[in-house]
């Protein structure tokens, strides 16, 4: 069982287990740090800061951390680490218990890592170790390399967080279990064979970094419960630390690679829209009048209403910043949260989404069978998906009509002014007897409920066309 405070923040984890094994007990500060953690079996621990960066812990863990100037954690003294960074920010080498080499490509990717006399290349899901393919990850599982040369498949079980809970081989037997605390913490509970090492989140454990986590961009510390750098994006994001992990609610929150993007709230902390990016992510907030759904990200962040040292954090009041926070928790569990949205989610947000609307990621709306040079530059074009002379069902039966213009080559503005990509509703309409037939065989599939607006962020993409 799990409790939070007033802004939404994990406060105690409950275990089932004999004397709460699993279990753990927060507090923070207002910026979001951990002052205090108390853990199942292991015991408690104090955080002291400077700023925002950890500077010491104490108790089942003791020792202090040192930062390079960009806040990237160098020194670990809770585990003799010492790290080096290159110019993306991500360890280049760490030295510990042994001492591993990380190398990268150009956009951050991780494609080799040395440690103790052993090479492991990364490339699209396939490890190779010391240049022979270990196994080939995949969202189900993994192919793993026998000694003959052949392959057995594994499957993950995982929970709703992408957490892999149990390994399987393909008769069902069990070759890996694992348990979790709140904010990641592994807690082997059975292992068989080669350890899968893809866990919390589906993230890689690093040995030398002793259990962090590698995320893409930065890595994460379970048993601190922070990330060993800052946020790349931080600059852009000023109402929490910079170095929390999931807004402190690991329950729900799940930061996919260690960066975020950006929904809108005024300063009331009412929820107005989404920039070019997306729900996902920290929040921006600015006065009513700045915006425009839609409106270009860092447009967005110089009309930022945060000032450092504001305690509101650019909310009007401390009742608003917790406003919006109470809102901002529930963004995940939204049909839209993903950027996408599937007739079965836009006929279960007409029953019970109040008619409030969603906003959909324009890139993820599939618009064939338009396709590049059907259009001209500057020329807008409307195109019902669902008629049989345009036939895409997928996308015509939730949007219908959508109005295309291209903006250059193949990318193109769906939609009308501010944004509004759709009226979801079943109102019949004069003259159109066509819609009609179909709203009401709509209407008999997604009951009764209140229409909404699709509003629609960034670009969409025409295909080539076929040869």
């Amino acid at each position: 069982t799990y409790t939070y405070d007033p802004v939404n923040r994990l406060t105690t984890a409950a275990s089932s287990h004999a004397s709460n094994k699993l279990g753990e007990t927060l507090t923070y500060d207002k910026m979001g740090n951990i002052q205090s953690l108390a853990r199942g079996n292991y015991g408690s621990l104090a955080y002291t800061y400077d700023g925002n960066r950890l500077s010491s812990v104490s108790g089942f863990k003791t020792g202090s951390f040192g930062y390079d100037a960009n806040g990237n954690t160098t020194t670990d003294g809770t585990r003799n680490l010492t790290i080096t960074y290159n110019e993306l920010n991500l360890p280049s080498q760490v030295t510990g218990n042994g001492t591993a080499t990380y190398t990268y490509d150009a956009t951050g990717n991780k494609i080799r890592s040395v440690q103790a006399g052993t090479t492991r290349d990364y490339i699209a899901g396939i490890q190779y170790t010391n240049g022979t393919i270990d196994f080939i990850q995949t969202e189900e599982g993994r192919a793993v390399r026998n000694t003959d040369g052949t392959y057995r498949y594994e499957y993950d079980l995982k929970d709703h967080l992408g957490n892999t809970r149990v390994s399987t081989d393909a008769a069902g037997n069990v070759i890996q279990e694992d348990e979790y605390y709140a904010f990641g913490l592994n807690a082997p509970v059975y292992a068989a064979g080669t350890k899968n090492k893809y866990l919390y989140n589906g993230k890689e454990i690093q040995d030398v970094l002793t259990d962090q986590y590698d995320y893409g961009a930065r890595f994460y510390d379970p048993l601190l419960g922070r990330w060993n750098a800052v946020d790349p994006l931080a600059e852009k994001f000023y109402l929490f630390s910079p170095y929390n992990y999931g807004l402190n609610n690991p329950m729900i929150m799940v930061d996919p690679d260690g960066r975020a993007t950006s929904p809108i709230y005024d300063t009331n902390g009412d929820f107005l829209g989404t920039d070019d990016q997306g729900l996902k992510g920290q929040a921006i907030v600015m006065n009513k009048s700045n915006f425009t759904q839609g409106m270009n990200h860092d447009e967005a962040v110089k009309n930022s209403t945060y000032k450092e040292g504001d305690p509101n954090y650019g909310f009007i009041s401390e009742k608003a910043a917790l406003k919006y926070a109470n809102h901002y928790i529930g963004l995940k569990n939204r049909p839209d949260y993903d950027g996408k949205l599937t007739l079965s989610e836009a006929n279960e947000w007409y029953r019970t989404g109040g008619g409030k609307p969603l906003f959909v990621d324009a890139s993820k709306i599939d618009l064939t069978p338009v396709y590049e040079g059907d259009l001209s530059v500057g020329d807008s074009k409307y195109v019902n998906f669902a008629s049989p002379a345009n036939a895409n069902f997928e996308t015509g039966l939730v949007y219908g009509t959508i109005k295309l213009t291209l903006v250059d080559g193949s990318r193109v503005r769906l939609g009308g002014d501010n944004g509004v990509l759709d009226i979801y509703d079943f109102d019949y309409q004069k003259g159109r007897t066509g819609r009609n037939v179909a709203t009401w065989m709509g209407k008999t599939v997604a009951g009764e409920g209140a229409g909404y607006t699709i509003y629609n962020y960034g670009m969409s993409h025409l295909k080539k066309k076929p040869q």
